[in-house]
C-alpha cells in the first residue's frame, strides 16, 4: 500500500470553477475508459498471484485457486465485495468466486438465504412501494434468484465482444479521487482509492451511477 500525495476532490469541489469541474469530468471518463477497455477471463477479485497462494483461507474453507492473467503476477480470485462477507456469511462454504458465467452469484445467494435470510425492508428505498413499506420474506428473493437463473443465459450478451468480466470502481465519489496542482494551476487527477471491496463483473452489471 502507497500514500497517495494531493487533495480529496470533496475538499474543493464546491469551490471549483466550471472549465475545472469540466476537466476532472474528462480525466475521470479517460481513467474509467482505460480500465474498462481491459477484459478479465472471469469475475471475482484482482490479487498478486503470491498473496492468493499463500492466503489461509478463512472459516468457510480454503481459498479458491485464482485463475492467472497474461501478466502471471496477477490473477482473479473469489470476490471482496463486502455483501459476501459481512456478518455470518464469512462462515459459508459457498463458492465467491472465480466465477466463469452469469449465475454463480445468483447461485451463492440462494445458499446463504437458508441459513440466514430473514424478513427485511428493501434497502433501495424508493422499491419499497412496491411492497406496501412491508417487510420482504426471503422466500420472495429465492423466488427471483430462481426466475433470474432460469433464464440468466439469455440475459447474457452472444457477442464476445459485449460479455467480458470488467473492473471498475465500486464508490467513484469525490472524497475517494486525489488530485493535485500542477505549476501552471491546472487540476490533475493523481490517484483512486478505497479500491478494496472492487469487482470484476460481468460488462451489463458495470453500469452504475457516480454519485458526484
Amino acid at each position: 500500500m502507497e500514500f497517495v500525495q494531493g487533495t480529496n476532490l470533496s475538499d474543493i469541489w464546491f469551490d471549483l470553477e466550471e472549465g475545472e469541474i469540466i476537466s476532472i469530468s474528462r480525466q475521470l471518463a479517460e481513467l474509467e475508459s482505460k480500465m474498462m477497455s481491459i477484459a478479465f477471463p472471469a469475475g471475482g477479485s484482482l490479487y498478486y498471484t503470491k498473496d492468493l497462494e499463500n492466503a489461509a483461507g478463512s472459516a468457510s474453507g480454503p481459498t479458491r485457486q485464482g485463475i492467472t492473467l497474461g501478466n502471471k503476477r496477477f490473477c482473479v480470485g473469489p470476490d471482496t465485495s463486502l455483501p459476501l462477507w459481512f456478518g455470518r456469511r464469512s462462515q459459508l462454504d459457498v463458492n465467491r468466486g472465480p466465477y466463469e458465467n452469469a449465475e454463480g452469484g445468483a447461485e451463492k445467494e440462494l445458499a446463504d438465504l437458508p441459513w440466514f435470510g430473514r424478513p427485511l425492508l428493501l434497502f433501495q428505498r424508493v422499491r419499497r412501494e412496491a411492497y406496501k413499506y412491508q417487510e420482504q420474506p426471503p422466500s420472495h428473493h429465492v423466488e427471483n434468484l430462481d426466475r433470474f437463473l432460469s433464464i440468466a443465459a439469455s440475459l447474457t450478451p452472444s457477442d464476445p465482444a459485449l460479455g467480458h468480466f470488467l473492473i471498475r470502481h465500486p464508490d467513484l465519489q469525490p472524497s475517494n479521487i486525489i488530485v493535485s496542482r500542477s505549476p501552471d494551476s491546472k487540476l490533475h487527477i493523481v490517484g483512486l482509492i478505497d479500491w478494496q471491496h472492487t469487482s470484476i463483473l460481468p460488462d451489463l452489471c458495470r453500469r452504475i451511477w457516480n454519485t458526484y
